[in-house]
């Protein structure tokens, strides 16, 4: 009797030791490939096994960050990665769903690249383990922050954006023609009209009104132990004016200091454009913003502006170095238009003092 105990036993584990992996199969699932901060998403396990031998003990197990809060858990607010486990039980030729209700508690890009499967025989006297790959993405773009439309930043900013109005010569629009000026294009000239007159003339056009503005992102160190918090409203900040801008009609531009967390030793930004596509090509470069790799020093890229296009600048900078503020006056006294926002948390000093054009942004 013991013996044919023991062979049962034995045989049951080869069994499983065999087939456990036949048939099975299992799968990730996100609801979305986007999604902001502060939303729910939701994410589906799907567990199948398709054969007659039935799996009572399967654990899954994944990686994924903390700052992806399941029902049920707490938020660290580390964001570092915690592992994931589920038991199953599934029987022959059977599957089984479960979704779970998602935070997305901060801004980034998030992967789940695979699972690791473990499965137990029915007497749990052998333990197997096998990998699914998932390759599951999602990027979590930044919450705008509320921005009190009567603060002093607010009101400098948008009321220079809405105000400076560059005018250009709209070549389809024919207006007429006139004489030449010393001061006109020799592009313009009316050849056919000069071969009658004898003169030069030149065609005339209506104009065309552009705005431009271009947000400036820096991330350096403002002290010797910087907070992350101030970091990350900036890029909300951020993001809230790049939301106005759109909306507005304006041509919008993003240039920052920071690096990519997707290509490494590249910096994010993104190029003038108008309009909601362009609006979130903006707010995914900024979710993409990597702040554990070195950034590029805001007088840097300052430096770099082309102070030959007219735009007005909106600079975004909890850091106030000597540097940076030379790079401001430097692009100020090249007839740009230079609003400097400097994150802060009320208990920090700031080297700089409240002008026109700068201007303090208290940090929760």
């Amino acid at each position: 009797m013991l013996i044919a105990i023991f062979a049962l036993v034995f045989a049951q584990s080869v069994v499983f030791a065999r087939f456990w992996t036949r048939g099975l199969d299992m799968k990730l699932g996100l609801s979305v490939e986007n999604a902001t901060e502060g939303d729910y998403i939701t994410v589906r396990e799907v567990l199948e096994n398709a054969k007659l031998l039935p799996l009572p003990w399967i654990n899954v197990k994944f990686q994924v960050s903390g700052n992806l809060v399941f029902e049920g858990t707490q938020y660290a607010g580390n964001g570092a990665d915690t592992s994931r486990s589920e038991l199953f039980s599934v029987g022959p030729y059977k599957r089984v769903t479960r979704s779970y209700k998602v935070l997305c508690a901060e801004r980034g890009y998030y992967t789940i690249k695979s699972m690791s499967v473990t499965g137990q025989d029915l007497l749990m006297s052998r333990r197997r383990v096998t990998n699914f790959s998932c390759g599951e993405s999602l990027t979590v773009y930044p919450a705008a922050l509320c921005i009190d439309p009567f603060s002093p930043a607010y009101r400098r900013v948008m009321g220079s954006v809405r105000a400076r109005r560059f005018t250009n010569p709209d070549p389809f629009e024919f207006r007429g023609i006139r004489e030449y000026l010393p001061t006109d294009s020799l592009r313009s000239v009316n050849h056919r009209a000069s071969a009658k007159t004898g003169e030069l003339m030149v065609n005339m056009f209506e104009p065309t009104t552009s705005r431009r503005v271009t947000l400036w992102l820096a991330t350096d160190p403002y002290s010797a132990t910087p907070l992350p918090q101030v970091y990350e409203d900036s890029i909300r900040l951020t993001a809230a004016f790049a939301e106005m801008f759109i909306a507005d009609g304006l041509t919008a531009e993003l240039k920052t200091g920071a690096m990519n967390i997707l290509s490494k030793g590249q910096r994010v930004g993104v190029q003038g454009g108008a309009g909601e596509n362009h609006l979130t090509a903006i707010l995914e470069a900024l979710a993409l913003i990597d702040l554990s790799q070195p950034c590029e020093p805001a007088a840097d890229i300052l430096a770099a502006a082309d102070t030959g296009e007219d735009s007005v600048h909106v600079l975004i900078c909890p850091y106030d170095g000597e540097d940076a503020e030379l790079a401001v006056e430097k692009l100020r006294g090249a007839g740009q238009d230079v609003i400097w926002i400097l994150p802060h948390r009320k208990d920090t000093h700031t080297r700089l003092a409240q002008t026109g054009s700068t201007f303090y942004w208290e940090v929760s």
